[in-house]
Formats: structure tokens, sequence, C-alpha cells
């Protein structure tokens, strides 16, 4: 695991010797995790509210409060971080009620050593997703453009404060919608071909054009996205541009 950034792990469980046990199984399984341990969802809220924690893994049952419980009160903390639930009761309804409370993995206790192991496979992935989901966020928010986001199917996939601000749109309301649902008066418009041309060819390209619904002038740029679909990144530019006209756009590589 060289070259591997340290990762602070919170195991909860209200068996003392079991999670002891479960931080030095984890610290042996990758020598880059430091597994802080409380027995009790009360101890653990308070010790990642005063730390920095990476990965919280706890138990379902446990008194007082349960794990989903836990959870509940950490996303009041941190909407983000990942929590996994390491639950020696295992059925569907316990799955279904963990998966609907968000929790971003659930593992059934098994005996033997290999449960470490996929757990501690598990707490790696999930901490790296979450790392690289920050890192992201920080690039949007350093970013002056707005960005919007669809796949390939043209379901929304992202909308920044920007972008809610130039459409006057909450994200909540875009979100796993389709663009041309959202905005239908941009169909058969220059930003629609672009857009549509960026999709087929995945090539990026730039477009400048008079929005007639919103009154602005926007300058695009547009880019395929890994996922299939396309990223655009907006800018207001109706200070720098003439009065509008409506036959002006221009498309360029």
């Amino acid at each position: 695991m060289t070259g591997s950034p340290q990762l602070t792990v919170l195991a909860v469980d209200d068996d003392p010797d079991f999670v002891a046990l479960t931080a030095q199984a984890l610290e042996r399984e990758d020598p880059n995790f430091k597994v802080q341990t409380v027995t009790n969802a009360i101890d653990a809220f308070e010790q990642f509210a005063d730390n920095d924690i990476d990965c919280i893994v706890s138990d379902y049952e446990m008194p007082e409060m349960s794990g989903l419980a836990l959870l509940e009160d950490i996303r009041m903390l941190d909407e983000h971080v990942p929590f996994i639930l390491f639950t020696g009761r295992g059925s569907e309804e316990v799955a279904s009620d963990a998966i609907s409370a968000g929790v971003t993995d659930y593992l059934q206790k098994q005996s033997g050593t290999d449960q470490y192991t996929l757990l501690a496979n598990r707490i790696r992935n999930s901490a790296a997703q979450h790392r690289a989901k920050h890192e992201r966020q920080l690039t949007i928010d350093r970013m002056t453009d707005a960005l919007l986001e669809v796949d390939d199917s043209w379901q929304v996939t992202t909308v920044d404060s920007r972008a809610e601000a130039i459409y006057d749109v909450d994200a909540d309301e875009m979100l796993n919608r389709n663009l041309w649902e959202i905005f239908p008066e941009a169909i058969d418009t220059s930003f629609y071909d672009t857009y549509h041309k960026v999709m087929e060819t995945r090539e990026p390209l730039v477009l400048k054009d008079y929005c007639d619904v919103l009154e602005l002038w926007f300058e695009v740029n547009v880019y395929p996205a890994p996922d299939g679909g396309i990223s655009a990144y907006i800018q207001d530019a109706t200070k720098r541009m003439p009065s509008p006209s409506h036959d002006y756009h221009r498309i360029r590589g």
C-alpha cells in the first residue's frame, strides 16, 4: 500500500472485544489504516464531531442508539462521509432499511479472517470515491463558469449553484430529468444543435449565442464526458456582447 493516503476509520460496536479485534485486523490488512474504536453510538457521534474521520464502520444493533440512528445523526454533520454497516444481523429487511437510510455499504459479519479483507477493500473503495467526489467539487467551486452535465440519455447529472442562478431553476428540479423536457424552448436552437453535435462526434465545441428566453448572451464550452454524456461550461457573456441579433451564432472546434 506504499504511497496510499492514510485513512482514519471509526469502528463502532457495543462488543469491546469484537471492535478491538476489528481494529487490529483492519490495521493488519492495510498499514495505512488508523482505526479508532468506540463501544456505543453516542461516543461515536462525539468522536466524529471532534476528529477528521475518513470512514465509519458501525454495528447495527446497539444499546441506546442503533447504527442507522447514528447514521442519521452523522448525516447532520456530514452528508457524504462513507458509512459502512457491519452487522451480525443479516436479513433482506435490514439490508433494505440500510439502503433506504443512505449507508454507503452493507456487510454482514462472518466467521474467519476473510471478512476483514473484504471490509478493508470496502473501506478503501468508499474512501477513494468520497475523496474523488470531494476533490471534484472543490474544482467545481473554484470555477467561474457555471457547470451543467448530462449523461448519454440527456438526463441531467450535475447542476452547480452558478447554473441554478443563470437558469433560475433549483438543482432538485433539474437533476435526473431530461434536459430538453426542462428547456423545450431550446430545441431547434444553436444550443440544441451544438450539444447534439458534441454528443455524437465526441469533439469539443464552443458556442456563442443569444438566448431569447433568458435575454442573455452565453458563451458555452461543450466537452464530451467520460460517461458518454457531455459537460457544458457556461458563461454569461451579456456585458461584453453587442445588442442581441437573433441570426448571430458561432460554433468553432
